[in-house]
């Protein structure tokens, strides 16, 4: 199997991977700037763990390129997989916004390229820019939405 690399980003790139993400698509140029000052952006390589549970949730990721997969361990030690999350896609919000800890494992399934946003830096943008927290509001409840089926078909399979 090829080993995919990740090349180093180029400070311009980072307005531009921003500005593909549908959540901040509807984003003024003002806005975009001020997202773009906030915001880190950073390569990580395959298996890197990004938090565990009972973490602080201080970060919001924004995941550019590459695949990270979300998951609990069970008490008997089993690896039980939540979700694997591809580009273009954000990862934890649950514990930034709550304040709780967190609560699942997120490693790195392969090389990644993403952006960081600080807990205060999304509080801000969130409070100051309608349209970061509409679009915020939406992954979440299409991510619920999801969940949602899924235990419907569970349950529906079950009773069968």
């Amino acid at each position: 199997m090829e080993d995919k690399t990740i090349a180093t980003p180029l400070p311009a790139d980072k307005m531009r991977y921003l500005s593909e993400l549908t959540v901040f698509q509807d984003l003024s140029p003002r806005e975009m700037e001020e997202l773009n000052r906030v915001t880190t952006m950073s390569t990580v390589t395959k298996g890197r763990v990004f938090y565990r549970p009972e973490e602080p949730g201080e970060v919001l990721f924004i995941l550019k390129d590459g695949r990270v997969q979300l998951y609990r361990i069970s008490p008997e030690g089993k690896k039980l997989v939540i979700s694997t999350l591809g580009p273009h896609t954000l990862f934890g919000e649950m514990a930034l916004l709550d304040s709780e800890p967190r609560s699942a494992s997120v490693t790195a399934d392969e090389d990644t390229l993403l952006l960081r946003l600080q807990q205060d830096d999304f509080f801000e943008l969130f409070e100051d820019h309608s349209a970061i927290a509409r679009g915020i509001i939406q992954v979440l409840s299409r991510r619920l939405r999801a969940r949602s089926e899924e235990i419907a078909k569970l349950r529906s399979a079950g009773a069968q």
